[in-house]
């Protein structure tokens, strides 16, 4: 057993999966992301049309998820509001919660039309054709010190993780064997390294939050959100879109912080 995993076991768990987690090609992985999936993702067929979205964990996964929709549905609010279901709710394709349900990487193969991926799976875990076809990669890193605060604090409150000490949590981190993002250099530095390439798109959090990218968030109460984005349509014609999220789960506090830069998550 690793010291990783030794640490996971030791703490006292909040739910029976908890303390599930496994090793796999050097990388620590929760029971949420099965072997199963992983195998599959190795022969997972990628389309040239598909658009990646990778990130490290907790480094602005959920507000590029917004733009890229925005994006892809030109701003349409009619267009949003049908999407929003789909885009918003769809979980990473590595995942499988529920075993009485399908995999997600198996609904990803149903679908028709461009796919919009989004994955916290480091480089050496992504289906291999995402490096031999033309797919376009959007990839968001986060300063290290902000993402680790932010991971700790979503362990603090996640409904399938046990808080524990900050400085227990830290030596995990600090081992580069965090479960799931593993060692934050080995994920980000070779999407560095092609930030040239034509494909991708790489992008820091910092610069999204200086520019305050597209999306603007406000206070509202406890699992309420409300966003809102101004952009220009194929036209001259600027449109202001708000929708209420407050239906979906994927965005409740616990994932959706202060997002602050350089004030530890």
């Amino acid at each position: 057993m690793s010291k990783t995993e030794e640490l996971y076991r030791n703490r006292v768990p909040r739910t029976r999966h908890d303390t599930h987690v496994y090793e796999r090609t050097g990388h620590t992985m929760p029971w949420f992301v099965p072997s199963t999936s992983l195998d599959a993702l190795q022969t997972f067929e990628v389309r040239s049309t598909d658009i990646f979205l990778i990130t490290y964990p907790k480094s602005g996964t959920t507000w590029t998820r917004k733009i890229i929709t925005l994006v892809m549905n030109d701003a349409n609010e009619e267009m949003i509001q049908a999407n929003i279901p789909i885009s918003m709710k769809a979980s990473l394709p590595e995942f499988h919660r529920n075993l009485n349900e399908e995999p997600w990487y198996k609904k990803l193969e149903k679908t028709n039309g461009r796919r919009f991926i989004p994955t916290h799976l480091a480089p050496s875990l992504l289906p291999p054709q995402v490096f031999e076809k033309p797919v376009k990669v959007i990839y968001v890193a986060r300063n290290p010190k902000d993402a680790a605060v932010s991971y700790y604090h979503h362990y603090m409150t996640s409904p399938d993780e046990m808080p524990y000490k900050w400085e227990d949590y830290l030596s995990i981190f600090r081992s580069k064997n965090m479960a799931y993002g593993g060692d934050w250099g080995s994920h980000v530095i070779p999407w560095w390294e092609r930030r040239n390439n034509l494909n991708v798109l790489f992008m820091k959090y910092e610069d999204m939050v200086k520019v305050k990218l597209a999306v603007g968030r406000s206070t509202l109460p406890k699992r309420r959100m409300k966003s809102s984005i101004k952009c220009t349509r194929s036209g001259s014609e600027t449109v202001d879109l708000k929708w209420s999220l407050s239906d979906y789960s994927l965005l409740i506090d616990d994932i959706l912080r202060g997002g602050n830069v350089g004030e530890n998550g």
